[in-house]
């Protein structure tokens, strides 16, 4: 395990001598933290003078990614997973994935097979992290963005308002801010003096909080989505809200929305924790989940099949289009998650 910044640079700086390309592995369902944190990583290959891809497989994402990606300049390649070993005909190369350490979250079914992995994340540990000795995990962090600017200005990889992204013509300023407010859900949770600190000197390198909270900005379209499901939430003991749309519960949703769904329940200072289940295809049913801190969203995720830390966390089950058999299975796991030696201090409305 690598523990240090100044390791993991090191760990890079020794595995980029290994090959001659790097692959940028976010994990599937990418938002704005795994893409913001991918673009940091391109910066680092273009340092070094490798060639570079991002895996993604999405068919749809989140509209502040498809925002960042409609800026982006051709240099910044995309693949599917399926078309990767064409890219990689005559390549040696190293893997680098970012944003979660769960091999079912990737994109890459065969990572552990590969040489040249690394893997930096900010979420915990668990049976299904990727096989490599080269994982840097750090949970006293926002988030992966958080991580990325650290690793930029430990290599030195110089970037502002004018020179953008260093020989790539992007902001990587502004999307690591970005990431930093999609996964603080702006500033209200898992904020640290040191995020304050690295969104402070973000800011100094040209990041725009307005374009940030632009990219942000709510639709009325959005907003329904988000009402129909909140509308009539089911809670639970301990103060634990679950969200489904009851009216139309085949309905499809995008990720996007059913973490909105949690997080606007979780804001009421009644709710505990929330969670919000959804279709997002026909087959799968996922499980959105939000916390302020006495329930454990990952412990609680991880017995769904997903994961995520202490305040947030997702699950996604495949070949499953009923939300209500989802409701009910997260009914059996939701009490172990949660800390019993703080509720003589909390009144339960």
């Amino acid at each position: 395990m690598i523990k240090t910044i100044k390791e993991l640079k090191l760990a890079i700086d020794e595995k980029m001598k290994e090959c001659n390309a790097v692959v940028i592995v976010p994990h599937i369902g990418t938002d704005c933290d795994a893409l913001a944190s991918s673009l940091a990583v391109a910066l680092i290959a273009k340092k070094y003078g490798r060639d570079f891809v991002i895996v993604m497989d999405d068919e749809k994402v989140e509209s502040v990614v498809s925002s960042i990606m409609a800026e982006l300049p051709p240099e910044i390649k995309f693949v599917n997973s399926k078309l990767l070993e064409e890219y990689l005909k005559d390549k040696k190369a190293l893997y680098i994935v970012v944003d979660t350490n769960k091999r079912e979250l990737i994109p890459i079914k065969d990572i552990d097979a590969r040489d040249n992995v690394i893997v930096i994340d900010h979420h915990d540990v668990g049976e299904s992290s990727i096989l490599t000795e080269d994982k840097f995990i750090s949970l006293g962090v926002s988030s992966a963005s958080e991580i990325m600017f650290k690793l930029l200005e430990d290599m030195r990889i110089k970037y502002d308002s004018n020179l953008q992204g260093t020989e790539l013509n992007f902001n990587i300023a502004n999307y690591l801010l970005a990431g930093i407010f999609l996964d603080t859900s702006k500033f209200e949770k898992n904020t640290f003096s040191g995020t304050m600190k690295v969104v402070g000197n973000l800011m100094v390198k040209g990041a725009d909080l307005t374009y940030v909270n632009n990219l942000f900005m709510e639709d009325f379209e959005s907003d329904q989505l988000v009402l129909n499901l909140v509308r009539n939430p089911y809670v639970k003991l301990f103060n634990i809200a679950i969200a489904l749309n009851t009216e139309d519960p085949k309905f499809i949703y995008d990720k996007e929305a059913l973490a909105k769904a949690a997080d606007f329940l979780n804001k009421y200072k009644s709710i505990d924790a929330a969670f919000a289940i959804g279709l997002i295809d026909k087959n799968t049913t996922y499980v959105s989940g939000r916390s302020k801190g006495d329930v454990n969203i990952g412990e609680i995720m991880s017995q769904l099949g997903g994961g995520g830390n202490a305040s947030s966390g997702a699950a996604k089950i495949e070949e499953c289009e009923d939300v209500y058999q989802i409701k009910l299975k997260l009914d059996d796991v939701i009490r172990p998650g949660y800390k019993f030696h703080d509720m003589e201090s909390k009144k339960i409305n």
